[in-house]
């Protein structure tokens, strides 16, 4: 239902009505503003009135992004276009070009399922590493919205296997690098503390010989969504560890750029490393 009103809407409105849901959550959503704001607290090194400044402002743009997600995945593909400007597209095709595959990587930052839908529409489709989610009906609905433009979705529980195979034909694979992995990760640092995160970018690169190509978002004033792809990571001579954290440093260096488009509520320092 609110999917079918927010494709009536026009766009403006439904950018409008998601900051005041943003609005709405920053103010009542009592447990994920303490933990955002103690997030943004420690690792920008701001006092708490700065950080609830920060705070308001993630909850607004995840709120208009969610709204907008609902009413522009389904117009279609000139439409979508029309309300992005991209940047770097040469490093993509370039890393294409050496046809070993290439592994895309950004964080819960900006609007990260547009860019991958972009993509795939820019004639670059991409696999997309994600978790089933326990609703079912939700799942196929995400599923088909994330696919529409030819991209691939591979789910965590049976990912390695087709993961390589895409990769192995030159494929791209897109990794979200910013959630908590718990025992699973290793440790780097990320924003001054220590973070468990997921080796497997770092691993596929060392063992494909994939290019690693960083991809950021942010939505601009006048309502389009600026997508820019930046060099690839320079992954010579590093183990899994040190590229790991040269990747998490890029997104890091994003969020103290434009900290209101980083999904600050996550519990991102959950895990903690265990004495060596």
């Amino acid at each position: 239902l609110i999917s079918t009103v927010l494709r009536l809407m026009p766009r403006r409105w439904v950018l409008g009505l998601g900051d005041r849901l943003g609005r709405f959550a920053f103010r009542h959503w009592h447990s994920r503003r303490r933990i955002a704001i103690d997030n943004c607290t420690r690792a920008l090194q701001v006092d708490e009135a700065r950080a609830s400044t920060i705070v308001r402002g993630s909850f607004r743009h995840f709120g208009r992004i969610l709204c907008d997600t609902l009413h522009l995945f389904s117009r279609d593909q000139r439409t979508i276009l029309d309300c992005v400007s991209i940047q770097g597209l040469e490093h993509l095709q370039a890393a294409a070009e050496r046809g070993r595959g290439v592994l895309i990587f950004s964080g819960h930052y900006g609007h990260w399922e547009l860019v991958a839908l972009v993509q795939g529409y820019l004639g670059h489709p991409l696999a997309m590493i994600t978790r089933r989610l326990d609703n079912p009906w939700l799942e196929r609905r995400l599923v088909a919205l994330r696919a529409r433009s030819g991209n691939l979705v591979i789910h965590k529980i049976d990912a390695a296997r087709r993961t390589l195979r895409q990769l192995q034909s030159g494929g791209g694979v897109a990794i979200l690098i910013d959630q908590d992995q718990g025992d699973r990760g290793v440790y780097v640092p990320f924003l001054g503390r220590l973070a468990s995160t997921t080796p497997t970018l770092a691993s596929l690169a060392r063992h494909t010989g994939a290019a690693i190509v960083p991809v950021r978002s942010s939505l601009r004033d006048d309502g389009r969504y600026e997508i820019v792809y930046e060099a690839p990571i320079d992954i010579e001579g590093l183990d899994t560890e040190q590229l790991t954290a040269r990747c998490s440093d890029r997104l890091a260096a994003w969020i103290q750029r434009q900290p209101e488009m980083w999904l600050w509520m996550h519990r991102r320092w959950k895990s903690k490393p265990r004495e060596r």
